[in-house]
């Protein structure tokens, strides 16, 4: 359980959105090239300071179907804070996560995790730091992709850059929407089977940030696949907000095998 509620954190804190939606419109996709595609995404980067959103979570895997309420604050470039509750608004567990430490507790097993990015990714089988959690709730590149050598292709409306070497032994594909230049999707994979992919939808048009509003995340490994959706019921910008966090007496500390 601890594990499940953890990636259920992890990939919350990924995303967010609003009540204004916008609709995917097919339109003839103006052929451009690599580097006007990538100056145009990085143009397209947000820039709100502060984010306080509501979200309902809803976790789909082999055998079980959960539904979470999760509450999302973010100081961009410092700070992340998600907090889940089950239905009747019982606490469930809490993240805060710093570009150096992350910090969370789950009140059901009463265990807490106090370490590094390091020590994360050896536990969840992934490489994660506070920038690439960062630019996938921006619905960003994972990684920069200026200076790498891509593949150009024009697949459903959207500019598809695959990465031609592996990185981190994955294989990596982004999908640069073509109206306006967010990410329509980023998937890493190791094989067919085996892949994380992160779907943007649909994008809110209230605010120039073009925010994604409506995502689905799917983890497939050989194992088992476990699908994340997410709405987002409000969504506040550029306000202040606080981050008010602390591990219960009595838990007992994640051990990372």
């Amino acid at each position: 359980m601890t594990k499940q509620l953890f990636i259920v954190l992890i990939f919350t804190g990924f995303l967010f959105s609003c009540k204004s939606t916008s609709v995917a419109v097919k339109t003839t996709v103006k052929p451009l090239s690599t580097a006007q595609i990538l100056k145009n995404n990085f143009e397209a980067n947000i820039n709100a300071s502060t984010i306080n959103a509501k979200i309902k979570v809803k976790y789909i895997a082999a055998k079980k179907t959960r539904n979470i309420t999760a509450k999302l604050r973010l100081k961009k470039d410092s700070t992340i804070w998600i907090s889940l509750t089950a239905v009747g608004g019982i606490p469930v567990a809490k993240m805060l996560i710093k570009p150096k430490h992350v910090l969370y507790y789950e009140k059901l097993d009463k265990t807490y995790f106090d370490g590094d990015f390091s020590l994360l990714s050896k536990w969840l089988n992934t490489d994660l730091d506070f920038k690439k959690i960062q630019n996938l709730l921006f619905a960003e590149p994972v990684y920069p992709l200026s200076g790498k050598k891509l593949i150009l292709a024009i697949i459903n409306n959207s500019y598809q850059l695959k990465v031609k070497k592996k990185i981190a032994g994955k294989k990596v594909t982004f999908w640069v929407n073509s109206s306006n230049f967010k990410l329509n999707k980023q998937k890493f994979a190791k094989n067919k089977k085996e892949f994380l992919s992160f779907s943007y939808l649909g994008f809110d048009t209230s605010t120039p940030n073009f925010y994604p509003n409506k995502i689905q995340v799917v983890a497939q490994s050989k194992k088992e696949v476990i699908k994340i959706n997410l709405i987002y019921k409000s969504l506040k910008f550029n306000k202040p907000i606080s981050f008010p966090f602390k591990i219960p007496k009595g838990y007992k500390s994640i051990e990372i095998k």
